[in-house]
Formats: C-alpha cells, sequence, structure tokens
C-alpha cells in the first residue's frame, strides 16, 4: 500500500473503463492488429526503425514503413509490468501507475496563456510554468505535473 502525503494519494480506486464487452474489446484489437500487419506505420526515427527490424518487424527502408506482425505487438503487451512508477525528486511523491487505480496529471505544453490580469492572450513564461506547479501541488486530486505552458523566454539552441 502506498503511502499518502499531503498533496499526494495514491490515485483514486476506480474500475476500468469499459464501454465495450470482451467481445467488442477484441474485436477492436483484432482490427488494430490487422491495420498494424497489413497497413503499418512510418517510422522515420532512424534508432527505432532499426530497433523494429532488429526485433522482427518488417521494414521498408525506402518508404520508412514498418509493419508489425500480430505475434510480434502480443508478446510486447505480454511483456509489459503490471505497474509503472512514475518517481518523484525525493521519493516521497512517486506516482505507482497499476490496474484499477486513476491518477490525474497535467499534460499539453501551450505556448500562450490567458493572462488572469488582463484577460488577453500572450506567450508563455517560466513564470506561468511556476505559478501552473503551485497551483498543481495544491490540488489534492492531480497526481502529477508536467510541463504544461512553454517557458517561451527561454531561448531556443
Amino acid at each position: 500500500m502506498l503511502k499518502k502525503f499531503k498533496h499526494q494519494t495514491p490515485g483514486i480506486p476506480a474500475s476500468p473503463y469499459g464501454p465495450l464487452d470482451g467481445d467488442g474489446v477484441r474485436k477492436v484489437a483484432d482490427a488494430a492488429l490487422e491495420v498494424l500487419a497489413k497497413s503499418g506505420m512510418a517510422v522515420y526515427s532512424p534508432t527505432a526503425f532499426e530497433a523494429l527490424r532488429a526485433a522482427g518487424a518488417q521494414v521498408d527502408a525506402e518508404s520508412h514503413i514498418v509493419r508489425f506482425p500480430r505475434s510480434l505487438v502480443e508478446d510486447a503487451i505480454d511483456s509489459n509490468p503490471s505497474s509503472i512508477t512514475l518517481f518523484s525528486r525525493n521519493g516521497e511523491h512517486d506516482v505507482v501507475l497499476e490496474k484499477d487505480r486513476v491518477h490525474y496529471a497535467t499534460g499539453g505544453t501551450a505556448i500562450y496563456v490567458l493572462d488572469p490580469d488582463t484577460g488577453k492572450r500572450r506567450p508563455s513564461t517560466t513564470e506561468d510554468v511556476i505559478l501552473n506547479a503551485r497551483m498543481v501541488d495544491a490540488l489534492e486530486h492531480i497526481h502529477a505535473f508536467t510541463i504544461n505552458v512553454f517557458p517561451n523566454e527561454i531561448e531556443q539552441k
């Protein structure tokens, strides 16, 4: 059992979202596996392309298309761990992702914000990152913070 901290909970108990029954899930999964095997997908990263080739995917170097045999995808899914830990800086606020628990986190990386003082749109800044992090820290049911606005004033290299 995970420890509960002031601004961190071990997730919210919840059953998996299930709009489809088992047969419906199998049909969607089978269709997805068929698309991956027959149509494949374009992979432009040389590192990923070579790793997929080495793992047994069918690759076309000219078109960058990678086709995934059903067994390759199923083996990859079967090899996944039953839980994953998102580690905090100090170990006190680790988030364990596992079955039957829901965790909420920030996301995206907006390059503009609606300024709360002027009501006008402006480029986001480091100060906006800081303010968002503080707000998330105070929200009991947000379990993880990822940068959700981009600090535009930092020079890109």
